[in-house]
């Protein structure tokens, strides 16, 4: 079919191309919010027990091991004083950091705001070094970085499907027919007449 030059193309054809360019916008901006949850997901190395007082930046805290332990012979408190209460984790979690393995083997149960925490621990049973961290876990890590690659892969194809539609109806487009009837010319006379 053939399309002329200065035809318009018709709003609902225009809103697929509106609608590819909304998918696809909205794919990097969730895809910016999942990346950024991957950078505080990210875990971080944690700091000895013995360092005195401990500053976390994120929301929750995690006791380590250099050995896996049974149970965190641990005491965390925080800057006023009072006793946070520590539950082993759900699974086995390990944290490697500059070829050192670090065991988790306690969370705090509610996520403890950041701030200034002092761990004592009395391991007379293991030659255990304890270190406080950050609350992250393996798997909160991973979700974050598959749904950033699923919302980049949801966004993109949504918007390639529906450009392609865009384009394809554009195509189909029916060419502006001239008007019937009698076609008016301009008179001619010859000269002088």
């Amino acid at each position: 079919m053939t399309v002329y030059a200065g035809q318009p193309v018709a709003p609902a054809r225009r809103t697929l191309l509106w609608l590819a360019i909304a998918c696809f916008v909205a794919g990097l901006a969730l895809t910016g919010l999942f990346i950024n949850r991957v950078v505080h997901t990210l875990p971080q190395e944690p700091q000895w027990v013995d360092s005195g007082t401990i500053h976390l930046d994120t929301v929750g805290l995690t006791v380590y091991a250099s050995v896996p332990v049974l149970r965190a012979p641990c005491d965390v408190r925080d800057a006023n004083g009072a006793v946070l209460e520590l539950i082993p984790p759900e699974q086995g979690e390990t944290l490697t950091v500059d070829d050192d393995v670090w065991y988790a083997v306690a969370r705090t149960r509610d996520h403890v705001p950041p701030g200034d925490y002092i761990a004592t621990c009395n391991d007379k049973e293991s030659s255990a070094i304890y270190a406080l961290g950050p609350r992250s876990t393996s798997t909160g890590f991973a979700y974050s970085v598959l749904a950033a690659i699923a919302s980049f892969l949801v966004g993109t194809v949504l918007a390639l499907v529906f450009l392609v539609l865009y384009f394809v109806r554009r195509r189909q487009v029916p060419p502006t027919v001239p008007p019937s009837g009698p076609q008016q010319f301009p008179s001619y006379s010859p000269e002088g007449g």
